[in-house]
C-alpha cells in the first residue's frame, strides 16, 4: 500500500533533515553571548566606581544616629543603625516634609554644620529643610543628602554596614556604656561619619562611639 501523500511529505523533510545538518546548527553569533556579559560586568563595577567617586570627592557629614533594639544592632558581621533624619516625624516638622512625603518618592534633605562643641566626638549635621530636586545652589555649610521614602521608611543607603567580627564585642560593650551615660534628654553620643558628593550620594566612613572611632 502506497503512503498517505502527506505522511510521504513528511518524511521526505525528516529525511532531507538528518541529512542536512545545516537546518538545524546554524551558528549562533557571539555578540549574543557577549553583550549581555559586557552589560552584566558593567553594572557590577558601576557600583563600586560610584561608591569610590562619593568616598574621594565628597565632602564630610557628621549624622546623628537614635537607640535601635540592641538585639538588632550587631546581626552577624553587619551593624544596623537608624539616624534622626530617618524617622517621618521628624521630617514632617522640616519646611516641605509634609508634602514630600505624601508620596513614595527620592528627595533631598539639607544638612546645616553645627558648630563644635569640643566634647571629643564631632557634632551632628542639622536637618533644615526638605526638597524634591537637589537645590542649584547651597551656602558653604550645607550640602543635599539624597533619601527615599517607600513602603512607609525613610531610608538613605546608610542604614546597614559590615563590621569586623573581632570588634564586635568591643563596639557593642562601648554602646552600651554609652547609652547608659545618657540622661532622658540627651542625644545618645554615637554619630556616624558619612561623605556626600554633589548630587547627593552618599557612603559611610566611621562610627563614632563618644571619643572612640570604628572605621568601616
Amino acid at each position: 500500500m502506497k503512503p498517505f501523500p502527506e505522511e510521504s511529505s513528511e518524511q521526505e523533510v525528516i529525511h532531507e533533515f538528518k541529512i542536512n545538518p545545516s537546518v538545524n546548527n546554524k551558528p549562533v553569533p557571539i555578540l549574543q553571548f557577549i553583550i549581555p556579559f559586557i552589560i552584566q560586568a558593567g553594572l557590577l563595577f558601576a557600583i563600586p566606581a560610584q561608591s569610590t567617586y562619593t568616598y574621594l570627592t565628597g565632602r564630610t557629614v557628621i549624622l546623628q544616629t537614635i537607640p535601635v533594639d540592641p538585639y538588632s544592632l550587631l546581626t552577624g558581621y553587619y551593624q544596623i543603625l537608624n539616624y534622626d533624619i530617618s524617622t517621618r516625624s521628624t521630617l514632617e516638622k522640616l519646611p516641605g516634609g509634609k508634602d514630600i512625603l505624601k508620596d513614595e518618592k527620592s528627595f533631598y534633605v539639607i544638612l546645616e554644620e553645627e558648630k563644635s562643641n569640643n566634647q571629643g566626638i564631632p557634632q551632628a549635621w542639622k536637618p533644615i529643610r526638605l526638597t524634591e530636586k537637589i537645590p542649584d545652589s547651597l551656602s558653604d555649610n550645607q550640602v543635599a543628602l539624597k533619601g527615599e521614602y517607600k513602603r512607609g521608611s525613610v531610608e538613605y543607603g546608610l542604614e546597614q554596614y559590615n563590621m569586623p567580627e573581632d570588634q564586635r564585642n568591643k563596639i557593642n560593650n562601648n554602646i552600651s556604656q554609652a547609652r547608659r551615660s545618657v540622661t532622658e534628654n540627651q542625644m545618645q553620643p554615637i554619630v556616624v561619619e558619612i561623605k556626600v558628593d554633589s548630587q547627593g550620594n552618599s557612603v559611610p566612613v566611621s562610627l563614632w562611639v563618644k571619643e572612640q572611632n570604628y572605621r568601616f
